[in-house]
């Protein structure tokens, strides 16, 4: 009755419990109670247009950390000024973006990558789109792993906030590519209705 009611007449708590929810895996108990309750909602999910569409609103609101003129934006005050976050528009982004792409299309599965190989195609995300994301979630998650791995080294607490100056040319460039890749896609899912082919 609870996800019925996030499917039927979804608010922002329950926009957010679906976003947890459709992400979850069992750990304990019978599996079963799981699976079974995830099918009978996803079979449901192609049709729950607002919950579709608030997903959507929600997967481009997290705007990659870029300029007018491609440049990085950074964070103008606060504990984080002059950093860059490769989270909220950057991993986080594409997380969610393959999330509501999955769930338009009735599918189970919770792994970021596989949600995007799964929806390219006839019906769903372009190839060319799919695997950018793919591309581009590969390469932030290297970018931020290895920038954690340097702060836990340190000593120093460990965060997705970084300065564009401890990059090397070639990563900046690249991570301007990737946030870029985020970008059209976001685009492209805000011009989408739930029912239309996705690009």
């Amino acid at each position: 009755a609870e996800f019925a009611q996030w499917l039927d007449e979804p608010v922002p708590d329950a926009v957010l419990g679906a976003s947890i929810f459709f992400d979850s895996r069992p750990l304990a108990g019978d599996h079963e109670l799981h699976a079974a309750l995830v099918d009978e909602v996803a079979g449901r999910l192609p049709g729950a247009r607002n919950l579709l569409g608030h997903l959507a609103a929600q997967a481009v609101d997290n705007d990659p950390p870029l300029g007018f003129f491609r440049g990085f934006v950074l964070a103008r005050s606060g504990e984080h000024k002059d950093l860059l976050d490769l989270k909220r528009g950057g991993v986080g982004a594409i997380v969610d973006l393959a999330r509501v792409h999955a769930l338009a299309a009735g599918l189970t599965v919770v792994n970021t990558r596989a949600r995007l190989r799964a929806v390219a195609g006839p019906g769903g995300l372009a190839p060319e789109t799919a695997e950018g994301l793919v591309d581009a979630l590969e390469f932030i998650s290297h970018v931020r792993l290895a920038h954690q791995s340097r702060q836990q080294e340190a000593g120093l607490p460990v965060t997705s906030w970084l300065s564009p100056d401890d990059l090397t040319t070639f990563e900046r460039r690249a991570l301007r590519e990737a946030f870029h890749v985020v970008r059209r896609a976001q685009r492209a899912l805000a011009q989408w209705h739930p029912g239309q082919r996705r690009t």
